[in-house]
């Protein structure tokens, strides 16, 4: 398991900057899910979960596995070389 804290700090970081979304990061990983109306949308949720920003289970998250860990270098531009171990 990794920490997310490096993830969130990055995602904030883009945020404040570029006005990135939730909902791009997640168009970005390809997390999708689907509607009642059948109709694909970005599980921004998910990454709100995932980066430790919301509740999951009363708590917030502080790690991430490995796939996570890499779709998230991916998706925030982080180098997989400043992430110890994966």
């Amino acid at each position: 398991m990794y920490d997310n804290a490096p993830f969130r700090t990055r995602y904030k970081e883009l945020e404040e900057k570029e006005g990135l979304s939730l909902t791009e990061v997640a168009a970005r990983c390809g997390w999708l899910k689907v509607d009642e109306d059948g109709k694909e949308k970005c599980d921004s949720s998910r990454v709100g979960r995932q980066l430790g920003l919301t509740k999951e289970g009363g708590k917030y998250r502080t790690e991430v596995n490995a796939d996570v860990a890499k779709v998230f270098c991916d998706a925030l531009h982080i180098d997989y070389t400043d992430i110890p171990d994966l």
